[in-house]
């Protein structure tokens, strides 16, 4: 075992020595980048980050952030996730690509592809860094939502690619949380009066018809029970899909009383040591503040009512809650 594990360290450290500046940030579906050195100071700040990780793996050590090209939120991040899993860089051929998007003051750098220790399977990153190519964000993308998001407007009015990278951003955030068991995170993310409604089905004595019943919690009363929940479970998986249960992502409805108010669709699967469901979860997210949006409202049904489907109809969406949102 000893012998394997030092091997490793060898061929991790092997790697991550001859791959430095070997990061590539494709942005030609985007019309490319007028600013090139930018660009490669980015690539080489980005390499420098990805070689402490994979030296970090091959070692059995904990990430040595000091010094690293990271702002101290991007730092917090990284090692937030290390604590959870370990996991090294896939470097291809000595190479590795990201998918840029840049924005008005920031580029994400999307879709690039780590190695989890623990079992071997592939999760994709996103990095962030801001126009002196300094690294602000890092965050697990939960199943590439970038290219799969479908966006339903009340007034048929189009999204910019910048709200929409902004909103997936901070659904990756809520979900890493979760999947992190990040209570302070989630806790920033919900606001003071956010209303959590959670669908069961129940069955009474009176009637063998089954029927959803709807509990409402706030704040305080979520987070405590979900702490509970974490506790009793070694790990928590969360991701989001379409309404149709395939199609990677989330359906997106701007609000028609406030543009700054958003309603996120999603088919979630929890996935935890002890404890599985699906189920529809709706987020009614306001991005008043663009650095600090909030949850106002999520709610949860089950996917499933009588032995049949529940109806599309059925499915809470920004509609039920318009006339609540002008009093938010």
């Amino acid at each position: 075992m000893y012998m394997k594990k030092g091997l490793l360290s060898v061929l991790m450290m092997a790697v991550s020595m001859c791959t430095m500046a070997e990061v590539k940030i494709d942005t030609e579906e985007r019309g490319g980048y007028s600013n090139t050195a930018l660009l490669s100071l980015m690539e080489k700040n980005v390499d420098k980050v990805f070689s402490e990780i994979n030296n970090a793996s091959g070692e059995d050590r904990n990430l040595n952030t000091a010094g690293l090209p990271m702002d101290d939120f991007a730092k917090k991040m990284l090692v937030s996730i290390w604590a959870q899993t370990h996991f090294y860089i896939d470097y291809d051929d000595g190479f590795v690509t990201g998918q840029g998007w840049p924005l008005k003051n920031s580029m994400m750098v999307m879709e690039i592809p780590v190695i989890r220790e623990v079992d071997g399977t592939f999760q994709a990153i996103t990095v962030e860094l801001d126009l002196k190519g300094t690294v602000t964000d890092f965050r697990f993308t939960l199943e590439n939502n970038s290219k799969s998001m479908m966006l339903r407007d009340g007034e048929n009015v189009t999204m910019v690619l910048e709200e929409q990278m902004i909103i997936q951003k901070f659904m990756d955030r809520f979900a890493t949380a979760y999947c992190q068991k990040d209570l302070p995170a989630l806790k920033q993310i919900f606001s003071d009066d956010a209303i959590i409604i959670t669908g069961n089905v129940v069955t009474s004595r009176e009637s063998s018809m089954p029927r959803i019943t709807y509990k409402k919690q706030n704040k305080e009363e979520y987070l405590n029970n979900l702490a509970r929940a974490f506790a009793r479970n070694k790990f928590v998986d969360v991701k989001f899909f379409g309404l149709d249960k395939t199609t990677k992502g989330y359906e997106i409805t701007r609000s028609r009383k406030n543009p700054d108010f958003y309603g996120v669709q999603a088919y979630q699967e929890w996935r935890s040591s002890n404890y599985n469901d699906d189920g529809y979860v709706f987020l009614l997210w306001d991005f008043t503040d663009k650095e600090r949006p909030v949850i106002h409202v999520r709610t949860w049904q089950p996917n499933k009512f009588a032995g049949q489907e529940l109806p599309e109809d059925e499915i809470f969406t920004i509609d039920d809650f318009e006339n609540s949102i002008e009093e938010m």
